[in-house]
């Protein structure tokens, strides 16, 4: 046997043994069955479900990593936070779960943030919101907007000049006011998001909101202000007859419907407007450029138990919703995507003015509020539901609060808002 062959035969007996080391190494992945809670989304001549999209969604995940099982809930819109907070209290929540509203949430001690380099993939409007502490506490998908719609039909020439100014810079309550001139304006102002634009904590809110607490009770003296219960009933029937030039607020859904609505109709009567005669606008701001009352769509990931792996791969299971399903959304239900790089598939499909988009684009750069601890968080709630709320809809009644009293409870918000909640959050967050 030649000193070639002899050494040929070593070193494929060492690759032999290496290989067969490296076989018995490898262990096959862990299996897991995660819990995702989601619920069903209004859609408006959509052949494909909200549902059977997010079911498409998860497949997508699982054919990818099929030592993942997925079990799926579909809440109704009514029960996702109380249900959540009784599983939490059985201490079975589920590994992921999308909210609406994530500010409104508790138990965010239980979350798992996103790496900072992950978020920067994101608009600042969509982190912010579920951000403390440079940490983004979950996955934002898509962001809905607000809008007010105007019936050109109502206005002279004038006022037509000014719509495309504002919907790129915004206007004022004091100009929409004018412009108006005593036309009955139908607004569900309880379930507007406007007022999260005036939550700033900042030395003028008191005095701004006194200033539109000020306005919205001149416009009602001038009848320039449907009730707020009328509103509430029948403002998208009244505007699709022609009765009222402004209706508000407008959400991606009701704008989808309203278009679709419209543009059945064969011939407008009256003052019923066309679809050339809708004029989309941002809400009316305090004295800033045009901002958005935007709400956040995110996926959260809570720690059901302490297990690292299960953790991370709920983390990738929240990402990979996100990432799709704000994508989907984009391109059917005319939401903003939360990742910058889809932005463009948004702005394809989107039928809203040029002006507008770019509007909203620019504020997509804004940070909202950041969460808050728990506590802070339910002070505020309660002192905005029970006092300044009521007292800026008093505004449209027959009694409308007395200006002081008014002011003293914007006060008393304004120093919840104000005050440092660092060392509640922290506790929260050990």
């Amino acid at each position: 046997m030649t000193r070639e062959t002899i050494a040929a035969l070593l070193l494929s007996l060492v690759l032999v043994c290496f290989s067969g080391c490296a076989w018995q190494q490898k262990e096959p992945p862990r299996t897991f069955e995660l819990e995702v809670w989601d619920y069903r989304q209004p859609l408006v001549g959509q052949e494909f479900s909200y549902h059977e999209q997010l079911l498409h969604v998860l497949e997508q995940f699982t054919l990818e990593y099929p030592h993942i099982a997925i079990r799926v809930r579909m809440l109704t819109w009514h029960e996702d936070l109380d249900e959540l907070e009784r599983a939490w209290h059985e201490q079975a929540p589920p590994d992921v779960f999308r909210s609406l509203k994530a500010a409104s949430l508790t138990h965010h001690a239980c979350w798992h943030g996103m790496q900072a380099q992950e978020a920067e993939a994101y608009w600042p409007a969509a982190t912010s919101a579920i951000s403390r502490y440079d940490i983004c506490w979950g996955w934002p998908a898509w962001l809905e907007w607000e809008l007010w719609l105007v019936n050109a039909a109502w206005l002279d020439d004038v006022a037509e000049s000014l719509w495309g100014r504002w919907q790129h810079h915004g206007y004022s309550w004091d100009e929409l006011g004018l412009i108006l001139a005593g036309k009955p304006a139908s607004i569900d102002w309880s379930t507007s998001r406007i007022w999260q634009l005036y939550h700033h904590p900042t030395a003028l809110y008191v005095d701004r909101m006194t200033e539109l607490a000020a306005c919205l009770q001149d416009w009602r003296d001038r009848g320039a202000i449907v009730p707020v219960k009328t509103a509430q009933e029948q403002r998208l029937d009244d505007f699709y007859r022609g009765e009222t030039p402004l209706t508000a607020p407008v959400t991606p859904y009701l704008f989808r419907y309203l278009i679709a609505r419209i543009s059945r109709r064969s011939e407008p009567v009256g003052r019923a407007p066309s679809s050339a005669e809708l004029v989309w606008l941002g809400p009316p701001s305090l004295g800033v450029a045009a901002e958005f009352p935007w709400q956040v769509s995110s996926y959260h990931v809570f720690k059901v138990e302490e297990d690292d792996e299960r953790l991370w791969w709920a983390s990738r299971l929240a990402a990979h919703l996100a990432e799709h399903m704000g994508r989907w959304g984009a391109e059917n239900l005319g939401v903003i995507p939360a990742l910058k790089e889809d932005l463009a598939r948004w702005s394809l499909v989107s039928e809203l003015p040029l002006s507008l988009r770019s509007a909203m684009i620019r504020d997509l750069e804004r940070e909202t509020i950041p969460l808050r601890c728990q506590d802070t968080r339910h002070q505020e709630e309660k002192v905005w539901s029970e006092r300044v709320l009521p007292g800026m809809l008093s505004m449209f009644g027959d009694s409308p609060l007395a200006t002081a009293k008014l002011k003293e409870s914007l006060g008393q918000y304004q120093e919840i808002m104000e005050a440092d909640d660092a060392e509640h959050f922290q506790d929260e967050m050990r």
